[in-house]
């Protein structure tokens, strides 16, 4: 008996010590990966102008998102940090990727993680309305968005890629 129980130890121990550590994770740095871009369709079938682009996140840290009082300092209206996730809108111009002016830029709200440890993990889904593609251009038929975060220590999330957006 005194030898089962041994093997029994032996077996169960080291795995009751390795599931009950906390979850590593030593990067503050926000990673972001493309899931999804949905384009929305009218009953028809015809594409509409908005669609809504899904990212999932890590960041271990657990600061990301701003509360609307964050308006002062870093997180100013004038600043680069007001809007802590950007879409860096391209199109396709004769065979190469030329990214537009026009940039979208969000204010994601405050994510507070539960229980004690402090990584986030998830997915952000933004619908981006009423206009996802500079309708006004010949080249709007073929356009695809980097995406970027930033979490509130101003930290730059590495720069996630849809792949190619067919708008006709």
């Amino acid at each position: 008996m005194r030898v089962n129980l041994k093997i029994f130890l032996f077996a169960v121990f080291p795995w009751l010590v390795f599931s009950c550590r906390k979850p590593k994770c030593d990067e503050n740095v926000p990673a972001i990966a493309y899931k999804n871009f949905l384009q929305y369709h009218d009953a028809k079938g015809k594409t509409l102008d908005s669609a809504k682009i899904i990212i999932t996140f890590k960041d271990c840290d657990g600061d990301i998102g701003l509360d609307e009082k964050d308006t002062t300092g870093s997180f100013a209206p004038q600043s680069k940090y007001y809007h802590n996730f950007i879409l860096k809108y391209s199109e396709m111009v004769n065979g190469n990727w030329v990214s537009c002016d026009t940039c979208f830029r969000y204010r994601i709200p405050k994510l507070t993680p539960e229980g004690q440890s402090k990584i986030l993990e998830g997915e952000i889904g933004l619908t981006i309305s009423p206009f996802y593609f500079d309708f006004t251009s010949a080249n709007s038929d073929s356009i695809k968005f980097g995406v970027l975060l930033y979490d509130r220590e101003l930290h730059e999330s590495n720069l996630a890629e849809t792949p190619v957006i067919l708008t006709k």
